[in-house]
């Protein structure tokens, strides 16, 4: 039982930088575009990018956000083991779908990154809450409700 409170806090911090993330779209829109361009001007003959050659603020950036989304990639894994298994394949379905297909006419718009970027972030905190208050609350029981049984 302990450990399901950890984790849970766990996502609710997840939640947490996801929500701090949309209140400052533009800092981390402006330092993911340095990144890029950063990245398209410095590669060795292989194509790779060495993160010691990394101005300090970029180098910082970026690590910050690999161990953000290597900690959600854990969360959500873990998730796919626990009672509520069957939001945490909707969230999958929901990631895979928002990156590969629906990212790709917002790419021509830069305005609408944001747009997007705000979108996919709150369906993340409103799941992260939703299966949070359905482990430790509601005990929805989504097999069921999903498949009628």
């Amino acid at each position: 039982m302990f450990f399901k409170y950890i984790y849970y806090f766990i996502g609710v911090a997840i939640a947490m930088h996801e929500f701090y993330k949309m209140s400052h779209a533009k800092y981390f829109e402006q330092k993911g575009d340095e990144l890029i361009k950063y990245h398209g001007e410095n590669k060795d003959e292989n194509g790779n990018i060495s993160i010691k050659n990394l101005p300090a603020d970029l180098k910082n950036f970026s690590i910050h956000l690999t161990i953000w989304m290597v900690l959600e990639l854990g969360w959500t894994i873990i998730g796919l083991f626990t009672y509520n298994w069957v939001a945490f394949i909707a969230l999958l379905i929901w990631n895979f779908i928002s990156s590969k297909l629906l990212y790709a006419p917002f790419v021509k718009y830069k305005n609408y990154i944001r747009l997007y970027n705000f979108v996919v972030r709150f369906i993340l905190i409103l799941f992260i809450f939703f299966v949070t208050l359905n482990s430790f609350h509601l005990h929805i029981d989504l097999i069921s409700l999903i498949f009628g049984s």
